[in-house]
């Protein structure tokens, strides 16, 4: 027949239609709301009123992200987990007997803290007109799932684009002078998750000392790495000072990102493994001058009224690229310098230099070298 519950004497009556003589069971399920994590509460078990004897089993099971804090019980006492018989509830995690007089359990439950592992490969990028980071963090996280990631952020980068495994989207805050990049996820998360980060910043330049930036994953309780810096032609990089890091051959970077492992190779890139989080990488950038070598081939041909001249060049450019050459065209009159012309690959313009006469550059697209 139909239950009924009476709040004010916390009385359940339960009409069993037939009537029973042998044994006989039936379920009955209650919730009960709480507060948020940290919360305490007692427990005790139902009672069957009139009942001649009683004994009874009390299993407690909590869901991943919530634990005991402490367990106290009054009149029960502590049996083993097997003892309660149905696995399908469990996993039990305490289980208590109790018989006629008074029992209770007195809980404390707190959430369950995650566990964040990360791991980061980092590609700096040096050049005159350009500083670039890319940053691939791996995190592992287990005993408790978290709905977001905090990264550190260095000063000087501004974040252009994030991408990542269950990413829903990323704000960046920060408080009292620390600037903090949030990747908030799209649900409860647990396990390996990928992400990449890609940020610019002002050019370096050449310096004694510079700090290569790093990151830290707020929480994280084991953080690892590679950092690779990746000078263009014409930088030149060695290590002043360094903490928590130890220099590696580039070439040893077969677990990295193919586009680490493709910079790597390029000439005076540096590796190092970091060992934990707060490490320290100190560099200096050397700026090289230009050796430059040249091959004149000068043809000129002659017609009637008229005198053709063609000088063909062949420019060696090491150490550094080089945007503009100078060349030096004496004996031109201003009807002669009317008819110059400079043609070749990454060739934007030729123009004479003011106050020298005789002396023009040859002005280029881009930085050329080889």
């Amino acid at each position: 027949g139909a239950w009924r519950f009476d709040p004010q004497r916390m009385e359940l009556l339960v009409p069993i239609s037939p009537k029973q003589e042998e044994a006989f069971s039936f379920v009955v399920e209650t919730q009960r709301g709480t507060t948020g994590l940290p919360v305490e509460m007692n427990i005790e078990p139902m009672r069957l009123t009139g009942s001649a004897g009683e004994v009874g089993l009390v299993g407690l099971v909590f869901a991943e992200e919530v634990q005991a804090a402490e367990v106290k019980p009054t009149g029960m006492t502590r049996v083993n987990a097997e003892d309660f018989g149905d696995a399908e509830l469990g996993p039990f995690r305490h289980v208590f007997r109790y018989g006629a007089e008074k029992a209770k359990l007195a809980l404390q439950m707190v959430a369950v803290s995650p566990e964040l592992r990360a791991s980061f490969a980092q590609l700096v990028s040096l050049g005159e007109d350009r500083f670039a980071v890319s940053l691939d963090l791996t995190t592992e996280i287990t005993r408790s799932g978290v709905f977001r990631l905090d990264l550190s952020l260095p000063d000087g980068l501004e974040v252009e684009s994030v991408t990542g495994d269950g990413l829903s989207h990323w704000t960046e805050g920060g408080k009292a002078g620390e600037r903090t990049l949030t990747l908030h996820l799209s649900g409860r998360t647990l396990g390996q998750k990928s992400f990449a980060v890609s940020l610019s910043g002002k050019p370096v330049g050449e310096m004694k000392s510079w700090r290569v930036p790093g990151f830290r994953l707020s929480g994280a309780s084991r953080e690892i790495g590679v950092v690779t810096v990746v000078p263009e032609r014409g930088l030149q990089l060695r290590t002043v000072n360094r903490r928590l890091v130890s220099q590696i051959d580039p070439r040893d970077l077969s677990e990295s990102p193919q586009d680490t492992r493709r910079a790597a190779v390029r000439p005076g890139a540096l590796a190092f493994r970091t060992l934990q989080g707060g490490w320290l990488l100190d560099l200096a950038i050397d700026k090289l001058d230009p050796w430059i070598t040249a091959q004149v081939r000068h043809d000129v041909t002659l017609r009637e009224g008229q005198r053709l001249n063609v000088a063909n060049l062949t420019y060696r450019i090491e150490n550094a690229a080089v945007k503009a050459l100078r060349v030096r065209l004496p004996g031109l009159d201003q009807a002669a310098a009317a008819t110059l012309r400079a043609t070749g690959q990454a060739v934007a313009d030729l123009v004479p230099v003011a106050g020298e006469e005789g002396l023009w550059e040859i002005r280029f697209e881009r930085g050329v070298a080889g």
